[in-house]
């Protein structure tokens, strides 16, 4: 991971991860998280346990397929969130699945990965958590298209106003002010 010093590269960074990674990252508990797996790793794993005759049934997923998952969740290389994915491997803690970005733990360990990065934008880095954990991912690139976010020369976050705006400010206002 090269060191993030502005609030652009920031974005550039995990936008290119998003658009990248193509698919949210999902924790053990199925939740959204900094550190996972995509629903494309977990189907595989799932097609490998019934492979495997772990599977009970020809169902999404059984207790026996979800413990053959959670036996090989580390076999298979993680998928990061847009925090996640700012945040280097030594810093990270699997404390701060379920926190957001305004948790004191994920702030310093993206400080800790980034140290130029003197004032990230905490409103930036919670609406491209938004993203990651709201947005289908098919929509992902209209909400990353650049017209829509706001920088000052100095590389500073100002605003987002683009594509489904309505969804995302408001959520984050009203969750976030």
């Amino acid at each position: 991971m090269e060191t993030i010093t502005t609030d652009k590269e920031a974005f550039e960074y995990i936008r290119t991860h998003l658009l990248n990674q193509g698919e949210p990252a999902f924790n053990i508990n199925d939740d959204c998280g900094y550190r996972g797996h995509t629903r494309s790793q977990l189907d595989e794993l799932g097609e490998q346990a019934k492979a495997l005759d772990y599977a009970d049934s020809e169902d999404e997923y059984d207790d026996r397929t979800y413990w053959y998952i959670s036996e090989n969740w580390d076999t298979i290389p993680y998928a990061k969130c847009a925090v996640g994915c700012i945040i280097q491997d030594k810093y990270y803690d699997s404390i701060y699945e379920g926190s957001s970005v305004d948790d004191d733990g994920v702030l310093e360990s993206i400080l800790k990965s980034n140290p130029k990065w003197e004032e990230p934008s905490k409103q930036m880095l919670m609406i491209l958590q938004r993203v990651h954990d709201t947005i289908k991912n098919d929509m992902w690139d209209k909400v990353l298209d650049y017209q829509n976010w706001n920088f000052n020369l100095d590389g500073n976050f100002v605003s987002y106003s683009g594509y489904m705006e309505e969804k995302i400010i408001p959520n984050f206002r009203k969750n976030y002010s």
